[in-house]
C-alpha cells in the first residue's frame, strides 16, 4: 500500500484536490499555486458576485503563515493551481498527497527532513520558525521540490 499519492484533478472516490463549495480568493491578488491557505471567515459577502449573484458567503482562502495573525489555526492545504480572485480554488488537503509546495527564498527541501509553515504567508521551511510562531509540520520533503502532506504536529 503507497504512503503518497500524486494529485488528480478528477473527481472521484480516489479524488485528492479538493474544491471547498463556495469558498474564493478575496478581491486582490491571485494565491499562486502551491501556497500554503487557510479558510477564514471574512463575515458577509466579500465582494464578488457572478451574473448578480454572490460567492464567497463570507469565506475565503488567504495566505497561511505561522506568526499570530497569520492564520495557521485555519491551514487547510495547499492551492493546487493559480486561483484568482473571486474564483473557487482546489487545494490539495488530504494526508500522504504529495505536494510541491513554495518554499522560503526558493531553497531545495533535504529529502526526509521535517517541513513545516514559514513565518512568511504561503511558503515553507525546513526550519522551525521561533520567535513566537506556531511550529505547524506541514509533512516531509519527499524530494527537493516536493513534500508528503502530513499535518497532525504542533508544537
Amino acid at each position: 500500500m503507497p504512503i503518497a499519492r500524486v494529485p488528480s484533478a478528477a473527481f472521484g472516490v480516489d479524488s485528492i484536490p479538493i474544491l471547498y463549495r463556495g469558498v474564493v480568493v478575496p478581491p486582490g491578488i491571485p494565491i499562486p499555486a502551491g501556497s500554503a491557505v487557510a479558510i477564514i471567515n471574512g463575515g458577509g459577502s466579500i465582494g464578488c458576485s457572478v451574473g448578480g449573484g454572490s460567492l464567497g458567503q463570507g469565506e475565503e482562502y488567504v495566505l497561511c503563515g505561522a506568526l499570530p495573525g497569520d492564520h495557521s489555526n485555519a491551514f487547510v492545504g495547499f492551492m493546487l493551481h493559480t486561483t484568482n480572485p473571486c474564483e473557487e480554488g482546489m487545494v490539495i488537503a488530504t494526508r500522504g498527497s504529495r505536494v510541491t509546495p513554495i518554499v522560503e527564498l526558493g531553497a531545495a527541501l533535504i529529502p526526509e527532513g521535517d517541513v513545516f509553515l514559514s513565518t512568511t504567508p504561503g511558503e515553507v521551511t525546513q526550519t522551525p520558525p521561533g520567535g513566537g510562531a506556531r511550529v505547524l509540520r506541514v509533512g516531509f520533503a519527499a524530494s527537493d521540490v516536493e513534500i508528503i502532506l502530513v499535518t497532525d504536529y504542533y508544537l
